[in-house]
């Protein structure tokens, strides 16, 4: 589901959880295909692993930036991946 929404503070995010994506009504006009193509990717990132959010994550992390799920801040790892996520 798509939903437009400036809730978030950011152009778009995804709610991996309950398969929604936002778009900020901030959004400059030609920016927008680029915004629902970013927060779609991380959707079908998931959909890569049956809809487990988790084992995508945690394979996101070991990936990029060396985090074990397990064996640190979870939160601290998705920091470094996305930076602007506020976690």
């Amino acid at each position: 589901m798509w939903l437009v929404s400036d809730r978030y503070g950011h152009w778009g995010t995804a709610d991996w959880y309950h398969a929604t994506l936002y778009v900020s009504p901030s959004v400059p006009t030609d920016r927008v295909y680029d915004v629902a193509v970013h927060e779609w990717s991380h959707e079908l990132s998931v959909l890569d692993y049956g809809g487990d959010v988790d084992a995508a994550v945690a394979e996101l992390l070991e990936r990029e930036v060396g985090v074990q799920v397990g064996e640190g801040d979870l939160d601290a790892g998705r920091r470094r991946v996305e930076p602007g996520s506020g976690l």
